[in-house]
């Protein structure tokens, strides 16, 4: 007779928001201190944090993070249309949804998808994500309700980075995936556009000192404390992906 396979009931929202409150002196121990990092060191954590980049040296990772973050910077200037990025969405056919998700097993705030061209967001994660800010003490900093616009612009840098935009981004990382004799291939650097899209979103949504980097690897680690807080047996690391904040075709999440 088969064995029924062990199942792991997802957490509901009020689980998590229960968990974060119980175990929120660790989380702002381990996210307060990103406040005070430089914008680089802050993208680096995130590259660090996918799997391949975990040997590579520290000064590889901050160069990498500081060319994504110019490269996220040019890309919000040169659209200088102040639009709301809702009205940004409809006007280049592009839905935005929302949808609830299983937590943790889908611990993403937003995504984007390319059939049909669609900005998901996932509510309860946007509801985890200001709990956080208000854990943290960082609200002063983001002002009312910041998830929701930094999700969907975090989202429409995802979109914006395909094509010859992602070529460039390839080509100024300068990654060799493959050398023969005198010809090389450039490699993709896993994470790269996850930064990217932090440093967009970012410059089209400036805060009183609040930096979406910040947030974004304050709430990998918030996750991930909340989740073992609930179920102290978890034996696998839990990312949230922002906006990336996500862990689908893209490396990271906000986070994709």
């Amino acid at each position: 007779m088969k064995r029924r396979a062990n199942t792991i009931a997802p957490l509901t929202i009020e689980q998590l928001g229960a968990a974060l409150s119980d175990s929120a002196e660790s989380v702002r121990s381990a996210c307060i201190p990103l406040a005070g990092m430089g914008e680089a060191e802050l993208g680096a954590h995130l590259l660090r944090a996918v799997p391949v980049h975990a040997q590579r040296p520290w000064s590889e990772l901050t160069e990498w993070a500081g060319i994504c973050l110019e490269y996220g910077r040019e890309l919000a200037a040169a659209d200088p249309d102040p639009a709301d990025p809702v009205e940004w969405a409809a006007s280049h056919g592009v839905e935005i949804v929302e949808q609830d998700a299983d937590i943790p097993a889908a611990m993403v705030i937003a995504q984007y998808t390319t059939r049909p061209a669609r900005i998901v967001l996932y509510p309860q994660m946007l509801e985890f994500a200001e709990a956080v800010i208000d854990t943290l003490g960082w609200r002063a900093q983001f002002g009312p309700g910041p998830v929701r616009s930094l999700a969907i612009e975090h989202e429409i840098a995802h979109r914006l980075v395909e094509g010859p935009a992602s070529r460039e981004l390839k080509r100024r990382l300068q990654l060799t995936s493959l050398r023969i004799g005198r010809f090389a291939v450039k490699g993709h650097v896993l994470g790269a556009d996850e930064v990217v899209s932090h440093a967009y979103a970012q410059a089209r949504l400036p805060f009183a000192g609040g930096s979406a980097l910040a947030l974004a690897v304050a709430l990998n680690r918030a996750a991930r404390i909340a989740v073992h807080t609930a179920r102290p047996p978890v034996s696998h690391p839990v990312s949230i992906a922002p906006n990336s904040f996500t862990p689908s075709r893209r490396s990271l999440p906000w986070a994709s």
